[in-house]
């Protein structure tokens, strides 16, 4: 019977936080996002400068990139994929850092 009830509530559980993971990823292009990849960073994790943008940990990505694309908020987003080796498959920069 213990069982059972963990069962029941595990299943009104999942559509809560099924949801919270869609709201969180709505506004991420699909192409970039696999409703896991993406992320907001700290200042700092990403940086204009004169040769590019310094994404931290991934190097430098020329202007022209086109895996740069602009955040919908006010915070940059590095979207990652984990599988094998780590991949960097998009940067989002809020509006004022493009």
């Amino acid at each position: 019977m213990p069982g059972q009830r963990l069962f029941a509530f595990s299943l009104l559980a999942f559509p809560v936080c099924s949801a919270e993971t869609a709201r969180a990823h709505s506004w991420y292009e699909a192409s970039c996002c696999s409703e896991r990849d993406c992320v907001p960073v700290e200042d700092g994790v990403v940086v204009e400068k004169a040769d590019g943008v310094h994404a931290q940990g991934f190097g430098i990505l020329s202007r022209t990139d086109p895996r740069l694309r602009l955040s919908r908020d006010d915070r940059d987003h590095l979207c990652v994929a984990q599988a094998g080796a780590t991949k960097l498959i998009c940067v989002y920069r809020k509006p004022n850092g493009m």
